[in-house]
């Protein structure tokens, strides 16, 4: 018994001695070469290897370089007038940079605007300001031109009738006086009110305190007078007809206005009682 329980531990150990060697301390390792996982940069890298016979992994750190990875430079205010500037960033850590660009001394000019304008006397001004660094610039604006235009150049008008004239001239500037050439013909009144007093013709002035003036030639013209309606039917009414309550004549007797009249007078004109002529025959 003892004999066959000592054949069969020595069959074990033989068959255990011939089993081939596992990945324990045992191994005698047979190490691949370093590869590099992570490259070291702003922070620390990696690198491994690997044993060829049990395939255990070894890592060790490569301690970091100090040299970030940097993007490129990117504008985030534009220079002009001040300062503008730029930054990055690393890729590996996010530590941000930021330069500054220097100032190109051109201004962010707004529009002009008018604070006094320009007159006839005086120089206007106009400004406008910087919207980055709100510095102000100033402008003259030149003295304006003086000019006098009256409304009308000329002007016909009957005697005893009137009409007023009017003057546009540069801002800043006034009428100093309104003159007639010819005052007897037509007169004018400090606001440029013509007043016509007999036929002729006169200039109406206008003189402004800048010393411009401007006219206008008026001719004045008297209105025809009318003639009677009776006279004008003198040469082809030889006679004439007429009712004792009528207050006209007529040139028929046949005239519809006559129609309801029982007594009817007729004779020349001359001896017509009557003082004006029928509209409806006439």
């Amino acid at each position: 018994m003892k004999k066959s329980i000592l054949c069969f531990l020595l069959a074990f150990a033989m068959i255990f001695s011939s089993l081939p060697v596992s990945a324990t301390e045992n191994c005698t390792h047979e190490w691949s070469e370093w590869s590099v996982d992570e490259e070291p940069t702003c922070i620390d890298g990696s690198e491994s290897r690997f044993c060829y016979l049990c395939d255990e992994t070894q890592t060790r750190v490569l301690k970091a370089t100090g040299e970030h990875d940097w993007s490129e430079w990117d504008v985030d205010e534009e220079p002009t007038c001040i300062d503008g500037s730029e930054s990055r960033f690393c890729y590996s850590c996010d530590k941000t940079e930021t330069r500054v660009l220097k100032a190109t001394g051109e201004h962010d000019w707004d529009d002009w605007e008018v604070e006094r304008a320009a007159t006839i006397s005086k120089e206007g001004i106009k400004e406008r300001f910087c919207f980055q660094c709100d510095a102000i610039q100033t402008k003259k604006i030149a003295k304006l031109k003086p000019y006098a235009k009256i409304s009308k150049k000329s002007l016909t008008l009957y005697a005893g009738s009137s009409y007023k004239l009017k003057v546009s001239y540069t801002k800043g500037d006034s009428v100093k006086k309104w003159t007639s050439s010819k005052s007897n013909v037509a007169s004018v009144s400090s606001n440029g009110t013509v007043k016509a007093k007999r036929a002729g013709s006169t200039t109406i002035t206008v003189s402004l305190k800048s010393g411009k003036k401007a006219s206008c030639k008026v001719s004045v013209i008297t209105r025809k007078k009318k003639k009677k309606h009776h006279k004008q039917h003198k040469a082809h009414a030889s006679t004439v007809y007429w009712t004792p309550g009528g207050s006209v004549y007529h040139s028929t007797p046949n005239c519809p206005t006559l129609s309801r009249s029982r007594t009817i007078y007729h004779g020349s004109i001359s001896s017509c009682p009557k003082g004006r002529a029928c509209k409806v025959c006439f």
